[in-house]
């Protein structure tokens, strides 16, 4: 048995016709304080914002994870050589028993500043009389090293560069192999990536505060190994050939970096004798002969 139906007709929906480039409208958006509308533009506005903080972070995970590898690198096997003959010579000098002034002497017969020599008997005194902590000296001072050449290559391009210089540096051969001896090296390079990042700075934005930094920075680098002498001057020939090339731009900087010279020159005065003593007067400076060029034929 059938029963009639109702013929029910679906009625046909034709979706709004919008123009292709017309602005979408705005998103209402709730709150507790009322309605608020929420334009396209301040959505872009946040994405941008997240996208920003996302890169931060990407940095910063970069910088510990690559600053990680180079720590690892640096206190492994920190003992596992025994002193070599500098090294021996290194921890004589600073031994606890010694005084600062017997340091400097010694230093002022040597072919090396002070600094690291006073600051390595700094350390054995406060942590012990050991191969531990002459070499975790260095290391320290190399990892240190790490972040000053991150924030130089910052400062220079972008963070970007900073983390390239990183990369190539925390795995580095060299950088870490002196970073695990009981020598001025690894402070060397600190300072002198130090020295240059304030260097910079004091160009990019000339001010008395930084000139004193630049100075002290300065002076410990001088103070720390005889090549440093090399970095002080490399940065005068740049600021001077900076000046020459725009003097209206340059010329406060290079007023801030004259400052920095003198007080790096007179911080300097005590240790002119030894220096000029013992690189001039000294005849064992001269027993270096000349390197022969030799041609070895296949």
């Amino acid at each position: 048995m059938s029963y009639p139906t109702k013929n029910k007709s679906t009625p046909m929906v034709t979706p709004p016709t919008t123009a292709p480039c017309s602005p979408s409208p705005p998103i209402r958006s709730i709150s507790h304080s009322g309605s608020k509308t929420m334009q396209p533009s301040d959505i872009r506005d946040s994405c941008k914002t997240g996208e920003k903080r996302w890169s931060q972070r990407i940095v910063v995970a970069t910088f510990v994870l690559l600053l990680l590898i180079g720590i690892g690198l640096r206190f492994h096997g920190l003992t596992n050589r025994s002193y070599w003959l500098d090294e021996l010579y290194s921890a004589s000098l600073s031994q606890p028993e010694h005084t600062a002034r017997t340091i400097i002497r010694g230093c002022a017969r040597d072919v090396h500043p002070p600094l690291y020599q006073l600051l390595l008997w700094q350390a054995y005194r406060t942590c012990g009389y050991n191969e531990l902590t002459g070499r975790a000296l260095s290391a320290i001072f190399g990892i240190l090293g790490l972040v000053a050449i991150f924030l130089l290559g910052t400062t220079l391009w972008n963070r970007k560069a900073g983390l390239m210089a990183l990369a190539i540096t925390s795995p580095l051969f060299f950088h870490v192999y002196y970073s695990q001896e009981v020598r001025s090296y690894s402070l060397l390079f600190l300072l002198t990536v130090l020295s240059w990042w304030m260097g910079v700075l004091l160009l990019r934005k000339p001010g008395f505060f930084r000139a004193v930094v630049y100075a002290i920075v300065s002076s410990a680098l001088a103070y720390t190994h005889y090549f440093g002498m090399f970095i002080l001057v490399s940065q005068a020939v740049l600021i001077t050939g900076l000046l020459i090339q725009d003097k209206q731009r340059h010329l406060k900087a290079f007023a801030y970096f004259v400052i920095s010279g003198v007080l790096v020159f007179v911080s300097y005065l005590p240790w002119l004798h030894p220096f000029f003593a013992n690189r001039l007067l000294d005849p064992r400076v001269h027993q270096i002969k000349a390197v022969s060029i030799v041609f070895v034929k296949d």
